[in-house]
């Protein structure tokens, strides 16, 4: 199996390697995530989305997706619990941001068609997480979800879960898993691949019950 490409392991706590990213940017940082490293995977993820909608991305970052996201959208809102990356993604022209804890979203019930969660997920508790979400999501709202498999190599704060543990979270905190896709990142590209172990990202979409 040919060897994938992985997020650097770093030794810093996750609350200053993401504080150094938002002052120094990734490319610095000697870090990376795959949605800021591969445009080929934002454009997939904004196809994913039906035009003309109001999306929530928890764990905004640096705001790469969120600035293509935006040329489709009606709003588009980022959160990140760091300022460092928010004054990073209001450098790149990103207009709706909030600081803020995705374990206690500060936003009206159903006010958001889509939740996205880019490579978030292993650094919050999926079930106060996905609550939330469900909570800020309209009936029959979409929720993607794109985290790292359990066999790749990661930073040492996140938890890696595997597609069956993350559909089953899913399914305890009001959602019906719609898609579940196992994603390879190559350098000019992206293909879906059907063996969970031979993929770089799970990509789940799940809809709100109810």
């Amino acid at each position: 199996m040919k060897k994938l490409a992985q997020p650097q392991k770093t030794p810093r706590s996750g609350a200053t390697l993401f504080r150094r990213v938002g002052k120094i940017g990734w490319k610095k940082s000697d870090h990376f995530t795959y949605t800021y490293a591969f445009p080929s995977l934002r454009r997939w993820l904004v196809g994913q989305i039906p035009p003309r909608q109001r999306i929530l991305s928890v764990g905004c970052g640096t705001g790469e997706l969120e600035k293509m996201l935006a040329t489709q959208a009606r709003l588009v809102v980022g959160i990140d619990l760091f300022i460092e990356m928010l004054h990073s993604a209001g450098r790149r022209g990103i207009q709706h941001l909030v600081q803020a804890n995705s374990h206690w979203l500060p936003f009206a019930s159903g006010c958001f068609d889509a939740v996205i969660l880019p490579e978030t997920l292993g650094y919050v508790d999926p079930d106060k997480t996905l609550r939330e979400a469900a909570c800020v999501l309209k009936k029959n709202g979409r929720l993607l979800i794109t985290t790292y498999p359990v066999h790749l190599v990661a930073h040492r704060v996140y938890k890696k879960r595997s597609a069956e543990e993350v559909s089953l979270a899913l399914g305890r905190t009001g959602f019906s898993v719609v898609e579940r896709r196992f994603l390879l990142l190559k350098r000019f590209g992206l293909q879906e691949v059907k063996e969970e172990n031979c993929c770089s990202l799970l990509y789940l979409l799940a809809r709100k019950r109810g």
